[in-house]
């Protein structure tokens, strides 16, 4: 804990993601979350044996890599998590497995054998791009978002039996993914991600660095379509904001119906000035928009309490010829119009504990980054 009310998951993929097979102390699991995994060498959840239970994959498939979990909305002890896989063909498949953690002593456990899975699915073709970015739950159906043959993805389902209700896919451009989504009040569905990229340069996002081009793009599917049994045509709507941004993070709900979402600028903007802010109304048009030019690359936002803002992210100021990296957190405004506070944490000089001698024979190899933050009630 780092200050009030703040808990600080600048390596939180250890919420989800642990190499069972060569780890041997336990996982850290809450009651729920919502994590995202913090680099694209952090250790993935794997079976034992022929991994019993998990999804059935050919020989050559591995290297489970989730990146993002939420409880189950059916009231039950499961959790969901989602992510990406090597396919046969060298690239990935996305998958979202159900699993009851009931059986967790403290909270810690392994995925299997000590926990109970329910269902897994997985999706994609040999050789393409697919992932799985993110997933949310009502009583009866999870919602799993993200890319498929490189191209927006959105499936419905069922969180009992874990078979697909519908499943679509949503195409914007030469290439496309959804990164991010929320269930809204009114009982609808907002996803935000890039689109309009370049063939062979999406990717599952979280962990995995950025396309080297795209679109930032809000797109909202009402009730009715979220809980019809067959897919919809076409999202409700769909919009993009500003050729200057490349993707839109993550995505929040105002009291007010309005929405609130967390903007990167495209890879040609300074280091220091990638982060925006947007609002928007309940139809995803623009009422304001605003930019930090001293914050870094940002990575998720959270609304706190007392009506502010939370934006984390990574800061590129740090080290020898500012080529370092720390972990950075802002807190702003309700308008956007303000920088309450801004803090950097890190260690320019050489790492801690594991990371000591990093930057040996190199000093500017040190990384550290910030990949998400939970509020508490204070």
């Amino acid at each position: 804990m780092l200050s009030r009310g703040l808990s600080f998951l600048g390596a939180c993929y250890l919420l989800i993601a642990r190499n069972v097979a060569q780890n041997s102390d336990p996982m850290p699991w809450p009651s729920s979350a919502a994590a995202t995994a913090v680099s694209s060498n952090a250790p993935a959840i794997i079976g034992y044996g022929s991994r019993s239970g998990l999804p059935t994959i050919a020989a050559t498939e591995a290297d489970y890599h989730p990146v993002h979990g939420a409880p189950a909305g059916d009231g039950s002890s499961a959790v969901l998590f989602c992510g990406k896989m090597v396919d046969t063909g060298g690239q990935n498949d996305g998958f979202a497995t159900k699993i009851d953690i009931s059986s967790f002593s403290g909270g810690n456990g392994y995925v299997a054998p000590d926990s109970a899975v329910h269902w897994s699915q997985k999706w994609g073709s040999a050789g393409q791009k697919d992932c799985c970015n993110g997933v949310v739950s009502t009583a009866t159906h999870a919602f799993v978002a993200g890319m498929q043959n490189e191209q927006r993805f959105l499936a419905k389902i069922d969180l009992t039996s874990g078979s697909f209700t519908w499943s679509k896919s949503l195409p914007d451009g030469t290439a496309s993914a959804i990164e991010y989504m929320i269930l809204t009040s009114s009982g609808g569905i907002l996803c935000s991600g890039a689109g309009q990229g370049e063939a062979g340069t999406m990717e599952g996002f979280k962990s995995y660095g950025n396309p080297s081009a795209g679109r930032a793009f809000l797109m909202y599917f009402a009730p009715a379509l979220v809980s019809a049994a067959t897919a919809p045509s076409a999202a409700t709507w769909d919009k993009s904001y500003g050729t200057e941004f490349l993707r839109a993070l993550t995505v929040k709900e105002l009291s007010d119906g309005s929405y609130l979402a967390l903007l990167m600028k495209t890879e040609v903007a300074p280091k220091g000035q990638k982060t925006s802010l947007l609002k928007t109304d309940s139809s995803g048009t623009q009422i304001w928009l605003k930019h930090f030019t001293d914050f870094g690359e940002p990575t998720d936002m959270q609304l706190l309490s007392d009506g502010h803002i939370l934006v984390v992210g990574i800061d590129h100021s740090s080290g020898t010829a500012g080529t370092g990296t720390d972990g950075a957190l802002m807190k702003v405004s309700s308008d956007g119009s303000t920088i309450v506070w801004k803090r950097v944490y890190g260690d320019p000089t050489g790492g801690r504990w594991q990371y000591s001698g990093i930057g040996v024979p190199n000093p500017l190899l040190i990384y550290e980054e910030c990949w998400g933050a939970m509020p508490t009630s204070d």
